[in-house]
């Protein structure tokens, strides 16, 4: 009896510390592998592929038609409650861009590196269109993109809603010309019996 109840423990033991291993799987980038109440990347996807295509459907015309446009895309703002890498959002936009085969990416000199990198993170001139059309003319872009990610939440009982709102605006630097694009993702979640 004491032989069944040792080896029935150490089956039960076994299973447990067996059943506790996390076991990771590759899905296809295209797929939502979770699906969050927060910005995941499938969001990413959606907001950045809808709203590129909207850009250049609205803003095609000011493109010149025998070249490809010099633009500079300024690092995505994050204005939502959440921390989110925003490197990815605008390294997805410049490519999304780039593979339109209408525009031809610049960066700026490396002297100008830095002076960028305090606009972005100071959000105020790059994020002023007439100052950043200046800061465009200065790196040598005809064209500029300037974004944001803002988002709201709300509370009901036991339902959270998210709203998240992508905001891109393709300036024409000589004329100062916007055309200004929105996508918007809204989520609801229902909290379970034991709380969120």
């Amino acid at each position: 009896m004491k032989t069944l109840t040792a080896a029935l423990a150490a089956a039960v033991l076994s299973a447990a510390f067996c059943g506790c291993a996390s076991e990771g799987v590759r899905v296809d980038a295209n797929t939502e592998a979770v699906a969050t109440h927060d910005f995941n990347p499938m969001d990413l996807q959606i907001l950045t592929d809808k709203t590129v295509s909207k850009l250049m459907k609205r803003g095609a015309d000011l493109f010149p038609p025998d070249r490809k446009a010099r633009l500079y895309v300024a690092k995505v703002r994050n204005l939502t409650n959440e921390i989110i890498t925003m490197d990815l959002i605008t390294e997805r936009v410049a490519t999304q861009m780039d593979d339109t085969g209408k525009v031809r990416l610049v960066t700026p000199p490396k002297d100008m590196a830095d002076v960028m990198r305090a606009l972005d993170t100071q959000s105020s001139a790059a994020y002023d269109p007439t100052s950043a059309a200046r800061v465009g003319k200065q790196i040598g872009a005809e064209f500029m993109i300037i974004g944001d990610l803002a988002n709201l939440e709300s509370r009901s009982g036991g339902k959270k809603g998210q709203y998240f709102q992508f905001t891109l605006t393709l300036i024409k630097i000589e004329t100062g010309e916007q055309t200004k694009v929105q996508e918007p993702i809204q989520k609801l979640t229902k909290s379970g019996l034991f709380g969120s």
